[in-house]
């Protein structure tokens, strides 16, 4: 399940500067080891806070998914929507689709809940470099698991995923699916069709 780290409210917020800068430090020296003792001592220290905020601070996309990959494999520590997002976002504006559609099946292998917002951020992502399918599948995938309850929002941000492809069919079925949960038809929602 994706949840905060177990040790996550044990940082104060001087900590988790302290502890960012490290990463940082450690992540953008050349040349880097995954075996660099700093860096293993460092570990017990992740957060979810920590690791959004590195990977936010972090230059090349390249470097940010080394540091998201090593994260989750430390023991302990599993990503929350906020971590997965900061990622997709960095992905997503680097036009890395792979590593993209491999962190979409992540979100639901960890089985992480999300917001709506986080949800239709990630789709947004997803959307902005033409991953329609997996957006559309995501959407499906974490309502059917029950992470995420969607709202006009989250269909917004699909309808407006879909809207880049030619998926006429698709559209008319979630515009269906939003007429019968009740949701009426507005800007937002129209602008991208």
């Amino acid at each position: 399940m994706c949840t905060k780290s177990q040790s996550s409210s044990a940082l104060p917020s001087s900590d988790v500067v302290h502890t960012t800068n490290n990463f940082i430090s450690i992540f953008t020296k050349q040349p880097f080891s995954l075996n660099n003792p700093e860096l293993i001592n460092l570990a017990p220290k992740l957060t979810n806070k920590v690791v959004e905020t590195v990977l936010n601070n972090l230059k090349s996309w390249r470097v940010a998914h080394v540091f998201f990959v090593w994260a989750s494999n430390q023991h302990g520590y599993k990503h929350n929507m906020y971590t997965y997002n900061a990622m997709a976002s960095i992905l997503s504006r680097a036009r890395q689709n792979a590593p993209l559609r491999i962190l979409a099946n992540d979100v639901v292998s960890s089985r992480c809940f999300m917001s709506p917002g986080a949800l239709g951020f990630l789709v947004r992502c997803l959307g902005s470099v033409g991953l329609v399918e997996e957006a559309n599948l995501l959407f499906d995938q974490v309502q059917m698991m029950g992470l995420c309850s969607p709202n006009s929002y989250t269909y917004n941000c699909l309808l407006e995923a879909i809207s880049k492809s030619s998926s006429t069919d698709l559209v008319e079925m979630r515009l269906k699916e939003m007429r019968d949960f009740g949701w009426g038809y507005d800007k937002y929602m129209l602008t991208p069709l």
